[in-house]
């Protein structure tokens, strides 16, 4: 089987790193790790990519929400929002794009493995 590709969107380095060491040690490949909407688009655009793990807050002029509603438009890959909380407006916003999930910051392992597990068995 093969391993599934993740693209990580973070721009906090040693979170995207702590993520991508997690992903490994999980068995999954890494994609790519970036920092803004519009490299996530260009990965995305160049490669297969199974699932996008997506900060909400990210440098640049598109936050993860408006890159989210951006991935969908383009291809249908399932997208994991990050979050380290979330007030009522970016929570309404959020759900709007049809993201599948979300995992709140510092991440729990059990809780990202449950949420793989989900995504990959129903696809």
């Amino acid at each position: 089987m093969e391993k599934k590709q993740i693209l990580i969107v973070e721009d906090e380095s040693i979170v995207a790193m702590d993520l991508e060491l997690q992903l490994i040690n999980l068995g999954y490949q890494i994609a790519g790790i970036v920092s803004d909407g519009k490299e996530a688009l260009d990965v995305i655009d160049k490669q297969p990519v199974d699932l996008v793990l997506m900060d909400i807050n990210i440098k640049g002029d598109l936050d993860g929400i408006e890159t989210t509603r951006m991935i969908l438009q383009k291809r249908h890959i399932p997208v994991v929002f990050l979050t380290a909380s979330g007030d009522r407006k970016t929570i309404d916003r959020a759900t709007d794009t049809q993201a599948v999930e979300y995992l709140v910051k510092p991440l729990n392992e059990d809780r990202l493995i449950e949420i793989l597990s989900r995504i990959f068995m129903d696809n």
